[in-house]
């Protein structure tokens, strides 16, 4: 990928300001913290150093019981593990996977692999025989892997073949385990100290895969180095939290969702000098669970929370159901979705303001913030103003830039993107441009001052004969329909028209909507035959549903939505 940062400009007619004054639909609003060109590792030193005794982190369980380490703790285990990887052979590039439930061990291995000069390679297992976990370790030719097996039969699988393999694969437990003879993390940390050497880290290096959700497809393994992950975030001396809240650590946020997927990395916070309380549960928690989730959050005295959407509904069904406590977070964030006006009227019982992200598992920073407070007017897939150091412009199948309120294609243009998709070269060319810009996939409008509107994915964009239909439109309109509590817009197929649209509806708890009455309100809001193709944006098919099938970090698996629509309609093979 090209790391040229001026040719492209000739598309806005030379324009280098904040906003583009000839009026197309492009926004580059310069950042004015002070960043350092330092690794993770540097960083993680410097922090030590200046504040030993601060705790970066906190593991809660569901249980009751607490554990938490100290920045020096950190750094001294972080090394400790990182040479006897290094006594192990593991070389600089070298891949290392690493797969297990949130802990503290598994932010020690991670770091622990980056001081090693290593590329952590973030796991998932969601098939019973591993073999997509297989695939990920064969594709970027893993001979290390770091796991935590505690109950958990696909980790057991994952361990069998990967030894099988090759024997002279390694395998180091993150956590100790009866059922298996591998060494682990404590018991190297009660061990003498090793005379390897580590190796210097420098900003270009490789550092770190993830896999995409997969919400819209097959997974790609997105790579990133030190700088990309680092570059994004202030020196301590120019945090701005660090002078509104008191200091590193001092705002302490709750972070609901897995360490492997992006929007759950432990290196986000510790980059940015939070204090991160974590646990480990699913995204689809139980009442019992969502109660003691809430009643942990108020035990660390959280400032913040960060939920996915679904975990988020699933804590608002179980409270509100509760007298009120009284209790505020003082920001909550969520993302990954579409949120709309309904949604988000509920949330005020737990925070006083509410953020929304907008981002990209490609880029390791956010393109847009949005803080919202209660009676705040909202649009749905309203994400605010562009953040600053993001260069974004909206454009048209000829990948010119549109003029300003049209709809087209996002593609965004940031230090922090990705180098591209490991072992992929030819998804690379196809999803990032010569010149830099990231294809995002999604479809919206830029307004005035940078501000920018989401209105759905170009891959969901129904095509119904000649029309080509948003879902997002829809779903707005339907999700304003009493006792609607999700609807999700989907294609399924149709023998004339290639697609139709079909609703899937989850009502409110204790409400009787029936599909009959979600079609009758859709004949009362769209125009069908008064249009000008006779068909209009008015659904044919309507479904009910009492749950929408999730991926395994709790966004909502729309492939298999899609598949689930049409095997109910009959419209394909079951």
């Amino acid at each position: 990928m090209s790391e040229d940062t001026g040719t492209n400009y000739q598309l806005i007619k030379g324009s280098t300001s904040h906003t583009n004054m000839s009026t197309l639909s492009y926004w580059n609003e310069p950042n004015t913290l002070q960043y350092d060109n330092k690794t993770i590792v540097d960083r993680m030193r410097s922090r030590t150093e200046v504040y030993p005794d601060v705790v970066p982190f906190v593991e809660r369980l569901l249980s009751g019981s607490k554990r938490s380490i100290t920045n020096q703790e950190f750094l001294q285990k972080t090394e400790k593990i990182a040479k006897y990887l290094v006594s192990l052979g593991v070389k600089k590039g070298d891949k290392i996977a690493i797969y297990g439930k949130n802990s503290l061990e598994w932010i020690i291995g991670e770091f622990a692999i980056f001081f090693a000069g290593a590329v952590s390679v973030h796991i998932n297992i969601l098939t019973r025989d591993a073999s997509d976990a297989l695939g990920m370790i064969d594709i970027c030719k893993c001979r290390f892997l770091l796991i935590d097996p505690t109950n958990d039969n696909g980790a057991a699988q994952l361990i069998s073949a990967f030894k099988e393999r090759d024997r002279n694969n390694h395998i180091l437990l993150l956590r100790k385990n009866e059922k298996y003879q591998f060494y682990d993390l404590e018991s190297e940390f009660c061990s003498p100290d090793r005379k390897s050497e580590l190796p210097n880290v420098d900003t270009d290096d490789d550092a770190m895969i993830f896999g995409t959700s997969g919400s819209t497809g097959t997974p790609k393994l997105v790579l990133f180095t030190h700088f990309n992950i680092a570059c994004n975030t202030p020196t301590d001396a120019d945090n701005p939290s660090y002078s509104h809240f008191g200091g590193p650590s001092k705002f302490t946020i709750f972070n609901d969702r897995t360490f492997s997927w992006m929007g759950g990395t432990p290196i986000t916070n510790f980059l940015y000098g939070n204090q991160m309380i974590f646990t480990s549960t699913s995204a689809n928690p139980t009442k019992e669970e969502a109660m003691q989730i809430w009643k942990m959050i108020q035990e660390e005295e959280c400032n913040g929370g960060c939920f996915l959407p679904y975990l988020l509904q699933n804590i608002i069904d179980t409270l509100g159901k509760v007298e009120d406590d009284g209790f505020r977070l003082h920001m909550l964030f969520s993302g990954g979705q579409i949120i709309d006006d309904a949604f988000i009227k509920t949330v005020w019982r737990y925070c006083k303001l509410f953020f929304i992200g907008y981002g990209f598992t490609e880029c390791f920073a956010s393109v847009s913030l949005i803080p919202l407070s209660e009676g705040q007017p909202y649009c749905t897939g309203y994400v605010g103003k562009i953040n600053k150091g993001v260069e974004l412009r909206i454009v048209d199948g000829s990948e010119d830039t549109v003029p300003l309120g049209i709809h087209g294609d996002i593609q965004i243009r940031h230090k922090a993107l990705s180098k591209g998709y490991f072992a992929n070269d030819e998804l690379t060319k196809e999803v990032f441009t010569a010149t830099g810009w990231f294809r995002t996939g999604d479809i919206g409008y830029l307004k005035d001052e940078g501000v920018l509107i989401i209105t759905g994915r170009k891959k969901d964009i129904i095509s119904r004969g000649t029309m080509k239909i948003t879902p997002g439109f829809v779903e707005e309109k339907i999700q304003s329909m009493p006792g609607i509590k999700n609807v999700v817009v989907v294609g399924v197929p149709d023998d004339h028209l290639l697609e139709e649209v079909c609703v899937c509806f989850i009502p409110v708890e204790e409400m009787d909507v029936t599909p009959a009455a979600v079609e009758n309100f859709c004949k009362d809001t769209f125009l069908k035959e008064e249009t000008l193709d006779g068909m209009g944006e008015m659904p044919k098919y309507f479904l009910r549903f009492e749950i929408f099938p999730l991926l395994y970090n709790g966004k909502l698996d729309k492939v298999q939505l899609k598949k689930l629509a049409a095997q109910n309609l009959k419209l394909c093979d079951q």
